[in-house]
């Protein structure tokens, strides 16, 4: 319990940094820092882009600041996190795995015993489900973060920039690309809210299938 709070805090914090960095790169260039009527000024369209190049590179140097924190904290917490989404991935399907097969018990008349198994059993699984679907929500919600960099660099007003401010927004864009920072399960399988629905429909498909091999088999009884 400790641990996914400190999980929650650190996912939100970090989320909401990602997100700020991300608000201020969308905005630049839109507030007056570059105007078409100063255009004729050469003096003051230079101060304009100075300003600009500054607040970009303070931008950029938090962007970077912010990646470093996401990779340190992947580094500490990665094993713990992937420990605890498999426990909780395989407590569900254990979980619906054993009511399937006392659900059929009872069905039979065999033991009422399995019932009373089940109902304990069923007390453990929101426990479960909330822990998995709080890491795999905050893992989505840092990657949609992270990805919307990109986007907020584009969003810019980076036509109406100098060629020095334009070498360092293309300069962002490879620092965010080449940084792919993800919290994955397997090589290709990443934490996020599908892999949640894919453990879901797993447990539903055993369940179903467990309750209809019984059906057939009392049927062909």
């Amino acid at each position: 319990m400790i641990f996914d709070i400190l999980m929650l805090i650190i996912c939100c914090a970090l989320t909401c940094h990602l997100g700020s960095v991300s608000n201020a790169i969308s905005s630049l260039g839109h507030k007056g820092s570059i105007d078409n009527t100063s255009r004729n000024d050469l003096i003051e369209l230079n101060a304009k882009q100075d300003i600009l190049f500054h607040d970009l590179n303070i931008i950029i140097t938090d962007h970077q600041n912010v990646i470093e924190k996401l990779n340190e904290y992947l580094n500490i917490f990665r094993a713990v996190i992937l420990v605890q989404i498999f426990i909780a991935s395989n407590s569900h399907v254990i979980i619906w795995f054993i009511a399937a097969l006392n659900f059929s018990k009872v069905y039979n008349g065999e033991s009422l015993s399995s019932l009373s198994l089940t109902v304990k059993l069923f007390f453990l699984l929101p426990i479960f489900t909330i822990q998995l679907f709080m890491t795999c929500y905050l893992f989505e919600t840092i990657n949609e973060k992270k990805d919307s960099i990109i986007l907020a660099l584009y969003s810019s007003n980076w036509i109406d920039m100098d060629i020095r401010n334009k070498r360092l927004i293309l300069l962002a864009m490879k620092t965010n690309n080449s940084n792919q920072l993800k919290m994955k399960f397997t090589y290709t399988k990443i934490v996020n809210l599908e892999m949640y629905s894919n453990t879901m429909r797993l447990c539903y498909s055993i369940f179903s299938m467990l309750i209809k091999y019984n059906q057939n088999k009392i049927t062909s009884d």
